[in-house]
């Protein structure tokens, strides 16, 4: 007797271009970094071709990638710690917009940074000083841990709002 094995193919592209239409945000595990080509504008305006290091993300076997200048991430002095910097990433999921699909490629070019800043300003528009909010610590500042935590294990905490500048990076 032959044994039949279902197997459930869960197609993501619907929300891939749902992403790329409405410009909602995306949330998908990083997988990789690697150089890609990516066309860019140059100084004059002018549309070059360049070898960029990127995210990579995948979800179901359909791949996106998020070039350094689109993922948040500040390039460092050279392109070894840059790289570096980019590897904190792997195994993370991370936010981001779909900005380009090449559909005969089975890729599409994403933005994290477009994700950060949608998101940021819809958190903006919900706080308000003295609300409470759930937050999570990701990163410790080496001061903060010192001064502040006793244990430094990182967990989900409450927080309370202070009034602070929107255009800067913290409340």
């Amino acid at each position: 007797m032959t044994e039949h094995v279902k197997e459930f193919h869960v197609d993501v592209w619907p929300e891939v271009y749902a992403s790329r239409q409405t410009r909602s945000v995306l949330r998908w595990p990083v997988v990789a970094v690697e150089e890609h080509e990516v066309r860019l504008k140059g100084e004059d305006g002018e549309p070059r071709t360049e070898k960029v290091l990127c995210l990579a993300v995948m979800k179901h076997g359909v791949k996106g990638i998020i070039p350094l200048h689109e993922s948040g991430v500040n390039p460092a002095e050279n392109r070894r710690l840059t790289r570096a910097r980019l590897m904190r990433f792997l195994g993370q999921e991370v936010d981001f917009i779909v900005t380009a699909i090449d559909a005969q490629g089975g890729v599409f070019m994403a933005s994290r940074k477009a994700a950060l800043e949608r998101l940021a300003a819809a958190t903006w528009a919900e706080l308000a000083p003295g609300a409470r909010a759930e937050a999570v610590a990701r990163r410790q500042l080496e001061e903060m841990s010192r001064r502040l935590l006793a244990n430094p294990v990182l967990e989900d905490f409450a927080c309370q709002v202070e009034p602070a500048d929107r255009g800067g990076s913290g409340v």
